[in-house]
């Protein structure tokens, strides 16, 4: 069953963030998804509007998902983004299939 990570972040440092960026590029292929959506315009109806960058990928599994934030590159890469971030949210959630 597919899975959508939603990831929304509070940008505090846009070259630190450039960075994670660049590293989540760098993640091998043996971790695939697909983006549909990632920092563009968004209007927030409901909920915190602090935020202002957000994500959205889809995985093949949760099992998938969980090995590509779980991976070494990944979590570099994500270092990055904390760093740059200030409050940072990030689910997992299963696809109505």
């Amino acid at each position: 069953m597919s899975v959508f990570w939603l990831g929304r972040a509070q940008t505090r440092d846009p070259e630190g963030y450039k960075r994670y960026g660049e590293l989540v590029a760098k993640v091998p292929s043996s971790y695939p998804y697909q983006v549909l959506a990632r920092g563009g315009r968004y209007k927030v109806l409901e909920g915190p509007d602090d935020f202002d960058r957000f994500v959205l990928l889809r995985f093949g599994s949760m099992e998938e998902a969980v090995k590509y934030y779980s991976s070494p590159e990944y979590q570099q890469a994500a270092a990055v983004r904390k760093a740059s971030a200030g409050r940072c949210e990030l689910v997992l959630t299963e696809a109505i299939e």
